[in-house]
This record gives structure tokens, sequence and C-alpha cells, in this order.
């Protein structure tokens, strides 16, 4: 039986990583102007200055896809900026115009997750000071190589990338 149980749970395992999941340990900056679009599923998104202090005069954002086109990218994290004047904004879907999911100025935590897909994270700065910025964990909800199965979350950190999901009743999941 204990051969049995060995072997599913490798099988499960090879199944995820395989079929299932895209587990990079990714990290984009949002641009200083205009816009750029990353494909991911585990990673990092940092203002424009990266891990460093971000400049003035910062207006962009950054569209952010799931590599499962089943899944729904959901980020979470930190932020120090200006309060009066530099922000970032989360917005579900693609681009600023779809509804605003999250903002953060000043100091504090943030979190977001699409309702079909894609999120978009937008930073502005004006031309006074500047701060450490932001840094968000980007990953992927979904089910398990289609649009069936249980809701996969994955959790970038210092160890690699933690999988977990809602434990059910149900035998099959």
């Amino acid at each position: 039986m204990q051969n049995k149980v060995t072997k599913f749970v490798i099988s499960f395992l090879f199944i995820i990583s395989i079929c299932c999941l895209e587990v990079n340990a990714q990290s984009y900056n949002v641009p200083t102007s205009g816009n750029n679009t990353v494909t991911m599923c585990g990673g990092y998104i940092y203002d424009p200055g990266g891990t460093g202090s971000y400049g003035n005069g910062c207006d962009g954002y950054l569209v952010v896809y799931p590599s499962n086109p089943w899944s729904l990218i959901q980020v979470s994290g930190s932020y120090n900026t200006e309060n009066c004047c530099d922000y970032v904004e989360i917005y579900d879907g693609v681009g600023v115009n779809g509804t605003l999911l999250a903002r953060g100025a000043g100091s504090g935590s943030i979190s977001a997750t699409a309702s079909q897909g894609p999120l978009t994270v937008y930073f502005h700065s004006d031309y006074s000071v500047t701060y450490s910025g932001f840094e968000l964990s980007v990953f992927c909800l979904g089910g398990a190589c289609g649009s069936y199965g249980p809701a996969v979350t994955l959790t970038p950190n210092a160890d690699g990338v933690l999988v977990s999901w809602i434990g059910s009743g149900d035998p099959t999941v």
C-alpha cells in the first residue's frame, strides 16, 4: 500500500510540474513610462527602481498575464512611497481603464486578484522625493491542467515556491 501511495504522490507532483504549472522566479520592473506586458505564474514585480529607490517622474504600467490561460493572476506585497504624490495601483484586466482593485500610497501592504486572468500594475511618482517603492509577489490561481480541479495557489518564497490548495471531502479531488 505504501508503494502505491508513494507512486501516486510522485506521479501527482510530476503532472503538476510538467503539465499544469510554470514556476519560475522571474522578476520585472514596471516601466518608468509607457507600458509593457509579461507572462508569468511566479515571481516578483518591482517599481521602476527595482530593488533600489525609484526615480522621479514615473508614469508607467505593467500588464501581467498568467502562463496558463485558465489561471488568475494574484499579487501581494508591500510599498513605501511618498504619501502625497507617489502611488501604486492594481487594475483588473488589461490597462488602466479596468476596475481599480487596490491603491497604495505611503507605506503598507497591498494585494489583489484578477477576476478573469491578467492584472495591471501601475506606478506614478511626481518630481519631488523618492522612496524604496514596492515589491509584489506574483502567483497564479487556477485549476489543474484545465478549467477543472482544485484551485492551486503558488506562493514564491525564499526557499522556492509553496504549492497549496484547499482540501475537499470529494475523493476525486
